[in-house]
Order: C-alpha cells, then sequence, then structure tokens
C-alpha cells in the first residue's frame, strides 16, 4: 500500500482523462464501508465574507491571530457519517455511469440522476442524458480491485448525530484512475439554508481520510469558502 501511495505522490499525469499506466488505485474495496469520524477546519464566515468582497487580496497576516481580543481566523467543528459502498462489476453487463461532469460541483454525482434500491438492496441508478439505468450492487467482503469497475458511496449521520447536528445525505464516487475519493453533502431537508459542500481526498492505509471540502455555491475558479478535513474510520460498529 505505501508502494502504490509513493507511485501516485512522484506520478506525473492528467488523471482528469481516464486510467493511467502504471498507477494503481490507493483504495481497496469496502475501505470506506463504515462509521467516520474526524473534524474540519474552515475559516471565520466574516473574514472569509470580506476577503471576497476585497478589492485586493490581503497580506498574509489574514490568517495570523495579532491580538487575543481578535476572533480566531479559523474554527475546528466535528464532521462523522455512515458510508456505504456499491459497486459496478466487471462481467455484470452494466456500463458504469458517465464521469463527464465536473467533479468539483457535484462529486460525479449529479442532481438530475434519481436512484432507488431492488428488493436485493441493488442500487439502480437513473441517468437521463444517457436514458438508461446502470446496477451497482452493494459491497461484499473479498471483493478485489480487479472486479470492481466503478464505485458510488452513500451516506448519512447516525441518529445520535442527527439530533445534534441535523440530518444530511451523502453522495459521491471514487476515481478509479488512483482512488480519489470525492463526496457531496447535501443539507436535509434541502431548504435547511446551510449549504452544499464538496469533500475530496485519499484515505491512507485505510484508516485516514484526509483532504479539502470546499463550498459548491461559486463556480470553480472563483474563492469558495473552503477548509481542510481529517476523518478515521471509527471502532464503533
Amino acid at each position: 500500500m505505501r508502494d502504490a501511495e509513493w507511485r501516485r505522490l512522484v506520478h506525473c499525469a492528467d488523471l482528469y482523462h481516464g486510467p493511467v499506466p502504471g498507477l494503481e488505485p490507493m483504495l481497496e474495496p469496502g475501505e470506506l464501508q463504515g462509521r467516520w469520524d474526524g473534524f474540519y477546519r474552515a475559516p471565520d464566515l466574516t473574514q472569509y465574507e470580506s476577503l471576497i468582497q476585497a478589492h485586493n487580496a490581503p497580506p498574509p497576516q489574514w490568517l495570523v491571530r495579532p491580538d487575543v481580543n481578535d476572533p480566531p481566523a479559523y474554527y475546528k467543528q466535528t464532521v462523522q457519517w455512515r458510508l456505504r459502498e456499491y459497486h459496478c462489476l466487471a462481467g455484470s453487463g452494466n456500463i458504469p455511469l458517465s464521469a463527464d461532469t465536473d467533479w468539483a460541483i457535484d462529486a460525479w454525482f449529479p442532481s438530475t440522476w434519481t436512484y432507488d434500491h431492488l428488493p436485493d438492496g441493488t442500487l439502480r441508478v437513473w441517468d437521463p442524458v444517457r436514458r438508461a439505468y446502470t446496477n451497482y450492487v452493494p459491497h461484499a467482503p473479498n471483493r478485489t480491485r480487479a472486479q470492481v469497475l466503478d464505485t458510488i458511496v452513500l451516506g448519512q449521520p447516525d441518529d445520535d448525530w442527527k439530533a445534534l447536528w441535523g440530518d444530511f445525505a451523502v453522495y459521491g464516487r471514487v476515481r478509479q484512475a488512483d482512488g480519489l475519493v470525492v463526496l457531496r453533502r447535501d443539507c436535509m431537508p434541502p431548504d435547511a439554508g446551510l449549504g452544499r459542500w464538496l469533500w475530496y481526498g485519499y484515505v491512507h492505509n485505510g484508516l485516514n481520510w484526509i483532504g479539502r471540502f470546499r463550498s459548491t455555491g461559486v463556480q470553480v475558479g472563483l474563492i469558495a469558502y473552503a477548509g481542510s478535513f481529517m476523518m478515521a474510520r471509527s471502532q464503533i460498529s
């Protein structure tokens, strides 16, 4: 696993246009399955709004707390969710869903897609552009990377977390070329006013998921409300 991670770090390639020879995914099937706990760091909202409204970028000292009476530049917030993997398997006759979307906005899972669960637990996704269904089966033990053509991830917080911080739904996919996990967190109900955030990063050693998040309320290339996060696979079943 460490050798594969090293190859990803030093490989110079465009991963947005398909698999790259010599680069293997970092993620084993099932590594995202289960509960994850962690925290994220986000900039103070007032300072962020001042930043995007300013004509000129502030000096680097903007992120430094010069006086104990000033508001902190960043705050830390805990986060928790439970994830489920669904796989499009080789030899199943299913064609993986398209990845020709803006991952930084929709996590390769556009809001125009709809899905339901069949009696056996299979996830059936409708793509209105292709006008076709694709079936993704729940993760099963002993499944290998060679069997998996594509991975969809769904999730939500546990009930105890909902009572404290509200409800949300998680949608996303895994980039097969190198194992980049991209998830979109939508607050529930959608009009709760808390917005939609995109989380993206890599799972390291099967235990820690580290990356960044950004608000999807602005176009890619503009200054978005963003920060960093770290989550660990929970020991709580």
